[in-house]
């Protein structure tokens, strides 16, 4: 993806040293392309959420995640593995409709990945149209407690 796109990916965090260590490596394999901080500040993830055009965010498991409704909110498209709280809050892009959120890959596998990064990619580069419809549709999601508080009292309101 780095050697046949225009991309360039910024890594802030820490994990897995196999992991962080392959990522070390490919930053100074390719320097000009990728920039990896193995640590945590949150301002400077800020600044990442702000300034960013995608996130990505592939976890293997996730009851949650805030990650990637943040980035939503600041307008910086999701490319979500399909699990748990990331199915539940990033709507993948529907390419006759316009509509959706983010990306999203259901198997967990670098195949089904690296196609859902590639789809990202040339839509951002070959549509700005439905680029900029998803990021107004991430920006506005509401992914606060009140929808889902309303739900809880109408299903206790229906069965009391």
């Amino acid at each position: 993806i780095l050697e046949e796109n225009d991309v360039q990916i910024v890594l802030l965090g820490t994990g897995d040293a196999e992991f962080e260590d392959g990522f070390k490596h490919f930053a100074y394999q390719y320097p000009e392309k990728m920039a990896v901080s193995i640590a945590f500040d949150v301002k400077v993830a800020q600044l990442i959420y702000a300034g960013a055009d995608m996130f990505l965010m592939p976890s293997a498991f996730e009851p949650c995640g805030l990650s990637q409704m943040i980035s939503m909110r600041y307008g910086t498209l999701p490319i979500v593995h399909e699990v748990g709280g990331l199915k539940d809050t990033v709507l993948p892009y529907n390419q006759y409709t316009g509509e959706g959120t983010g990306f999203g890959f259901d198997n967990f596998d670098s195949y089904y990945l690296r196609n859902t990064v590639s789809q990202a990619v040339s839509l951002f580069h070959n549509n700005k149209e439905d680029w900029k419809k998803m990021q107004t549709q991430a920006m506005l999601t509401d992914n606060s407690w009140q929808g889902s508080s309303d739900l809880y009292l109408d299903m206790f309101n229906q069965i009391s």
